[in-house]
């Protein structure tokens, strides 16, 4: 059965390493996939506001899943035609212990991040994921997360916790485990928090029933576990080679790393011309 929708994580899959540009080749495989009248979908960790502004205005891609399906996106009409938001009296509980451990916070709500001031050391600071931040649309501050969201009437998304190590991490994560909510990674110890049942599959699911497509005419490419329900979800999973281990065995189809223009080579297997 022909792919008629491709679902695409971005960092690690779509995106070069430095996490802003993508590659030359995977800009004519999208560009020659949407002339063949295959929905291009990016699904991603990032709020609506933080992919990057060629993707947002990229012809032909009028889809977007954001915060790991708690929102999806109708590009064109610049609304959320999905919402699964995070309730407030468990955010409060997250935010709580979060601030406890001294882990780096942020709340996605409205499309666009929140960061609490003083939530960061110097040592957070040299980390891989805090640079990759820093190259990111400049963050919201506020002295008080828990204030804000209880005060401020735009849902929250996602609450991304980044701690200085794996120890940090694990340590919040005791301290949440009996919340209903969806707790999952996407490296470089980060802990992405959302709504109970949220995740990129099931935003997925939703759209490609508005849609009328069946999930065997999906392909999903992604690279860490946030990525894995997705690509279970779909009729053809691929995994580019930098993925998670984990997710390789799950996958149909290893293609190339992300900066050797994995994706491209995806496409180019699987919709012929």
């Amino acid at each position: 059965m022909p792919v008629k929708l491709i679902a695409i994580d971005l960092d690690g899959t779509l995106l070069s390493s430095n996490h802003i540009t993508m590659p030359f080749k995977n800009r004519l495989a999208l560009k020659r996939a949407i002339r063949q009248g295959v929905h291009v979908v990016p699904a991603t960790g990032r709020t609506l506001f933080d992919i990057p502004k060629f993707l947002r205005e990229f012809p032909g891609i009028k889809y977007m899943i954001t915060s790991n399906g708690a929102d999806v996106w109708d590009i064109e009409a610049g609304v959320p035609i999905f919402s699964s938001p995070v309730p407030l009296d468990y955010a409060i509980e997250v935010l709580a212990a979060a601030c406890e451990s001294s882990v780096y916070t942020e709340i996605y709500s409205g499309g666009k991040a929140y960061i609490q001031k003083g939530l960061k050391s110097e040592k957070f600071e040299k980390s891989p994921m805090f640079k990759l931040f820093r190259l990111l649309p400049k963050r919201m501050e506020t002295e008080d997360l828990a204030d804000y969201i209880s005060h401020n009437p735009a849902s929250v998304e996602k609450i991304e916790l980044l701690a200085e190590s794996q120890t940090a991490g694990e340590e919040v994560l005791k301290k949440l485990k009996n919340l209903p909510l969806t707790i999952t990674t996407s490296g470089m110890n980060s802990v992405e928090i959302t709504n109970f049942d949220t995740s990129k599959a099931k935003g997925l699911n939703l759209l490609c029933g508005l849609l009328g497509i069946k999930a065997n005419e999906v392909m999903a490419i992604g690279d860490n576990m946030n990525d894995l329900d997705m690509l279970v979800w779909s009729g053809i999973s691929v995994a580019v080679e930098n993925a998670d281990e984990e997710l390789k065995k799950n996958a149909d189809f290893v293609t190339l790393s992300n900066d050797k223009c994995g994706v491209a080579f995806a496409i180019k297997k699987y919709i012929k011309k």
